[in-house]
């Protein structure tokens, strides 16, 4: 009897080679829901206008939820694992459902700067949850496929709410009202939470993630991996670089008088969209170190080309850059998960997490200051190099 309930497991664990499988496909309706929230704030920059923030606020505002994440998530992710994730994807949906609502409310300064850590907060805590408790759904066989897909899932929110929101609010529906309305979806969304009920598995049996929390020491032990670190470097530096572009490349259209500069992200996107949508099931078939390198070489290189482009060269750049991001991020994750133990599997994917944010900071800081000194051209040119230093760490671990 003692080895016969052993091998009981949650309805809902995946099968061996089951991707698809009730708790996956769950977790990805909630982090589309949840994402679709975050998509919201595509207006926030007018929002803040309208109500008269001080421009020198602005800024800061907009970015002030990503404080947060390099407190929770660091502080969070060893002590999550695919048992209590359920409980912290409900406190960080929670958390966001609250700070959603305090739009209507909040239009002060010092409310504004609360709502968007608080904010940020749950949705970092969500996130880390959430990451730590799918590694107990995707098959070891199939790990490309399964970020390959969630990524997708994370990017589809920015195609589709940005110009559903401009539409509700030229019908004079409020940006708070909006928020309001993500708040009681995301809130409703709780109750999908019942179907997500990993068990631990019997010991010596395939599994895809740790049955307990891994706490400080853990996590460091997983960062002693020096594939890991050089794999956390590549995702800052990817990470950097991309953000480069998506921040600085509608000043540089104007600056070099390219006309509809915005179209660089939506061609990039759409191309994105494709190589998740198609690609992510040649990911597990093919080398992912090998595909990662020959992606970053491609990145470098347009980089390199970006300041050059002019006319259709410019859009062909967008398709290079769409078609290099589209595969690599989802393959950074990937190989995080291969190459951790079964453990530390959600705690290193927390820490890519980590990375991204990482990237997200240093990207437009390091960015601003190179652009006041030296301009749009070097800004580029000098993402050459980070690439290649990103690709050298791949080479490296290959060899």
């Amino acid at each position: 009897m003692k080895g016969k309930a052993c091998q009981i497991q949650a309805i809902n664990s995946p099968d061996e080679d089951t991707l698809f499988n009730a708790g996956f496909i769950v977790l990805t309706v909630l982090f589309f829901l949840t994402s679709s929230a975050m998509a919201a704030f595509f207006q926030l920059h007018s929002y803040l206008q309208s109500i008269q923030v001080s421009p020198a606020w602005i800024g800061f505002i907009i970015g002030a939820d990503s404080l947060a994440s390099f407190v929770v998530q660091p502080a969070c992710a060893p002590y999550l694992h695919p048992g209590n994730g359920r409980l912290w994807m409900a406190v960080g949906i929670l958390v966001m459902a609250t700070a959603l609502l305090a739009y209507s409310s909040g239009k002060s300064l010092g409310a504004l700067v609360v709502i968007r850590i608080v904010q940020g907060a749950g949705f970092v805590c969500f996130l880390a949850a959430m990451m730590a408790a799918i590694v107990a759904y995707i098959p070891p066989s199939q790990s490309g496929r399964g970020f390959g897909f969630l990524s997708l899932v994370r990017l589809l929110p920015y195609a589709v709410v940005p110009p559903v929101m401009t539409s509700l609010m030229g019908r004079s529906i409020t940006f708070p009202a909006i928020l309001s309305g993500f708040s009681l979806l995301i809130a409703f969304s709780l109750a999908l939470l019942f179907f997500v009920r990993p068990t631990v598995r019997a010991r010596g049996g395939r599994q895809s993630g740790g049955t307990g929390p891994v706490g400080i020491r853990g996590t460091i032990e997983g960062l002693k991996n020096r594939w890991i670190l050089a794999l956390l470097a590549v995702n800052l530096l990817v990470f950097i670089c991309y953000t480069v572009v998506f921040f600085y490349i509608s000043g540089y259209g104007r600056h070099a008088g390219i006309a509809g500069t915005g179209l660089f992200f939506t061609i990039a996107t759409i191309m994105m969209v494709v190589v998740r949508l198609f690609g992510s099931a040649f990911f597990d078939r093919f080398d992912k170190s090998r595909i990662t390198t020959w992606c970053l070489a491609i990145l470098a290189a347009a980089f390199l080309f970006l300041p050059y482009g002019r006319g259709w060269s410019f859009y062909v750049l967008a398709l290079v850059f769409g078609f290099g991001w589209g595969a690599i991020m989802p393959l950074l994750n990937a190989m995080i998960f291969d190459t951790s133990l079964p453990h530390l599997r959600g705690v290193n994917l927390n820490m890519a997490l980590v990375a991204m944010q990482g990237g997200f900071f240093l990207g437009p800081l390091a960015g601003g200051l190179v652009l006041a000194s030296a301009g749009y051209t070097t800004l580029f040119v000098l993402c050459c190099p980070l690439s290649l230093l990103a690709l050298a760490f791949v080479v490296l671990k290959k060899q």
